[in-house]
């Protein structure tokens, strides 16, 4: 019995001195919070009474930097003078981003900064990650701190900050000079390659205007930082490479792709556009497997995207390959854009151009002959020397091309005829009827036209004007 009341005894006595110690620390933690300098440096004193353990310091030196209470931080160490705890409270200030209490530390030239870390990051690895510029600064003016040092992953703190898009800190980094911004990883992609990829514009312009910096560095497929932000579609840094004549616009990565081709492969229509209306771009680049870039925009059937190199002159169709990517289409009654809307767009091409083999692959594709006449007819009329070969073609009711131009009252498109055609073929026109037995004369008697009688007499009288007066 007595020795039972003498361990109750104990229990409660421990139990008070618990709970004392309890409430002390959290006076102490909420001293330190509210930066009560008075009241922490009063209860400190009770930590060699109440046997304080390390974890108890600990979170006070956490609290206390986290807060950054500098001087509180600097009470806590005194009152617990290991050189240890030093280095805990300067690894709790770098990963808070505590500049003054970091600095208050450096002071000590005792300490000696190693890694951080399992994975051999040093502490400015830490600050670089956590983008505390402050921090970096002052690590960079330290002899103790090199930032040539690599962690396990073969990194330099510079490294993390590009990868981090910290560009304020990217730029001490490149002012500072020990750092090789051409150095790359595993995947010989560049510090470039990789600001390029995450869309980091400042670090971009950062990177380019440091001589040291290989625009045109490859990659482990062969792609320079141009082709990767084809493949991205970031357009204002793509405007940022144009601008650069040190960048290799046409460079091929390993399957011979240029920039502009990956920019259609991935869809991207405003770097198309871009690159498209840069002269030193070669639109007709082949890879490969013997594809030009527009014909990948075929793939999606973007209407957008096709339009853009139909409509360019610097454009070569390679007429095999567009038939192939007709007969594709034709297989896909998914596509919006089917082989028809392309085939107006290939005939259109041509015409404009004179190919007329090219307008030959227009018109064998295109299933409604007369739309495409109707088409071409009002849009495409200044050039019709090539479309000589078709003039007799007759649309599903049995008209010419000639024909459509009197019905529309297309009066260009009939100076063109008249300007390229004999008498006699002028008057072998008149003479073809359509399905309603109607006449060119015809249909522009019925329409209060012009009458053609009197145009075909003018150019057989007057032979020197053979076009017509608008």
């Amino acid at each position: 019995m007595i020795i039972f009341i003498a361990f109750q005894d104990f229990i409660q006595y421990n139990m008070s001195k618990y709970l004392i110690k309890v409430k002390i620390l959290l006076n102490l933690y909420d001293a330190i919070k509210d930066n009560n300098i008075e009241l922490v440096a009063r209860l400190l004193p009770n930590r060699m009474s109440m046997d304080f353990l390390t974890v108890d310091f600990t979170k006070a030196l956490d609290i206390a930097v986290k807060n950054s209470r500098t001087t509180i931080v600097t009470l806590l160490l005194n009152s617990y003078e290991l050189k240890l705890k030093k280095m805990e409270a300067f690894s709790l200030a770098v990963k808070y981003g505590s500049t003054e209490i970091v600095a208050l530390l450096l002071k000590d030239r005792r300490l000696k900064f190693t890694f951080c870390d399992n994975h051999l990051n040093t502490y400015l690895h830490l600050a670089a990650q956590n983008g505390s510029t402050e921090i970096v600064k002052l690590f960079l003016k330290d002899a103790r701190f090199d930032p040539s040092n690599s962690n396990a992953k073969n990194q330099t703190a510079f490294d993390i900050a590009i990868e981090k898009g910290h560009a304020a800190i990217v730029k001490l980094f490149l002012e500072d000079g020990r750092v090789d911004p051409t150095n790359s990883n595993p995947k010989k992609k560049t510090p470039l390659h990789i600001a390029v990829a995450k869309g980091y514009i400042e670090i971009v312009k950062l990177l380019l205007k440091d001589h040291r910096v290989d625009l045109n560095s490859l990659d482990v497929d062969k792609r320079t930082a141009f082709s990767i932000v084809a493949d991205t579609g970031d357009l204002e840094i793509v405007n940022l490479f144009l601008k650069d004549d040190r960048v290799k616009v046409n460079c091929l990565d390993n399957d011979l792709n240029t920039p502009l081709h990956r920019a259609v492969i991935f869809g991207r229509i405003e770097v198309v556009r871009v690159l498209l209306e840069n002269p030193m771009v070669d639109p007709n680049s082949a890879n490969n497997k013997d594809v030009v870039p527009f014909l990948y925009s075929f793939r999606d059937a973007v209407p957008e995207m096709i339009n853009l190199f139909f409509t360019n002159p610097r454009i070569k169709i390679c007429l095999p390959l567009v038939e192939e990517c007709l007969n594709f289409l034709k297989n896909k009654q998914n596509k919006l854009y089917h082989a028809d809307n392309i085939s107006r767009d290939i005939f259109k091409k041509g015409l404009l151009d004179g190919n007329i083999d090219v307008i030959n692959i227009g018109l064998r594709y295109f299933s409604d002959k007369e739309s495409l006449l109707t088409t071409v007819l009002i849009t495409a009329a200044p050039n019709l020397l090539s479309w000589q070969k078709y003039n007799y073609y007759t649309s599903a009711i049995g008209e010419t091309a000639f024909t459509f131009a009197i019905k529309t009252n297309n009066i260009k498109m009939l100076n063109a005829f008249f300007s390229n055609i004999s008498t006699e073929e002028a008057i072998k026109y008149l003479d073809i009827a359509n399905n309603y037995g109607e006449k060119p004369l015809d249909i522009s008697k019925q329409r209060y036209y012009r009458h053609l009688d009197e145009i075909l007499m003018k150019k057989i009288n007057e032979p020197q004007n053979l076009s017509l007066a608008v």
